[in-house]
């Protein structure tokens, strides 16, 4: 029997088109408009290192003559900054500005999704967030992959000293690890899992940077996260330097610690942050 010619292409592309698809979920969509929800915002546009245009968007503090710092948001894996920022503006009306960004893919920046091309957007971001920086506390938050691209592209950051706090919320610790689990996960995927992995690299990270970093870090892990396993979230913790503080929760939500609902882990994150500048 004669095979296709195409056959052998397929089975090199199956691992590498299922691996990206397991962490990368990026769409257009514009979500929700910052002025429908009162909220001044501008936009803001940046270059990666290699020349990718990417998007973001700027919340200056509310209502205040002093702004207390400015918080970096690295988002999770799917949709875009216009759903995601919805998450973390509520500090604005505590006198914090908010800069979020969309990797490459995302929303209306250019490109495809991948390792080396987030990270090298997360550190044009971070370089971005830092000149357009006002107030004291200069604030790193990653939620989930965000948090895997945002520990990774820090551990290079010329400013580090100068940073307050990164906290990882919700965040995996490999990228070889998470993606044999998702990839088992789906009938339709787990052939890839069983050698897929064996082509994603662990170069970018969380747990190749997380040694390196003396900057206080909040690792948040909820007990029955459906998405990212709690054991993730001990593994940074354990790898990672003093100072250093965990929060654990059980409510069996992914990336919720600041959720509305959840008034008093608000109120103890903007407490945290009163507590940081010398």
């Amino acid at each position: 029997m004669v095979l296709p010619r195409w056959l052998p292409a397929l089975f090199f592309l199956l691992p590498l088109t299922g691996c990206t698809y397991a962490f990368y979920h990026p769409d257009h969509v514009v979500y929700y408009s910052p002025a429908a929800l009162g909220l001044e915002v501008r936009e803001i546009r940046f270059s990666s290192a290699d020349g990718t245009k990417l998007q973001g968007w700027f919340f200056p503090a509310q209502n205040t003559l002093a702004v207390k710092g400015t918080i970096v948001q690295f988002h999770g894996n799917s949709e875009n900054m216009t759903s995601q920022f919805a998450s973390l503006h509520w500090p604005t009306r505590h006198g914090y500005n908010l800069f979020t960004f969309d990797y490459r893919g995302y929303g209306s920046s250019e490109g495809e999704p991948s390792q080396e091309g987030t990270y090298l957007d997360g550190m044009a971001a971070l370089d971005k967030a830092w000149q357009l920086r006002t107030g004291a506390r200069f604030v790193v938050i990653g939620q989930s992959l965000g948090g895997a691209i945002a520990m990774r592209s820090f551990a290079d950051f010329q400013h580090q000293r100068e940073t307050q706090l990164v906290v990882l919320d919700s965040t995996f610790a490999s990228y070889k690890a998470e993606a044999r689990r998702l990839l088992a996960s789906h009938w339709y995927t787990w052939p890839v899992s069983l050698f897929g992995p064996v082509l994603i690299s662990d170069k970018f990270a969380a747990k190749e940077a997380i040694a390196r970093d003396r900057t206080r870090l909040l690792i948040v892990a909820d007990r029955r996260d459906p998405i990212v396993s709690f054991a993730n979230g001990e593994e940074i913790f354990r790898l990672a330097r003093a100072p250093k503080d965990l929060w654990v929760l059980d409510q069996g939500r992914h990336i919720q610690v600041f959720n509305a609902r959840n008034v008093g882990y608000r109120n103890r994150f903007l407490s945290l942050l009163e507590e940081i500048v010398d």
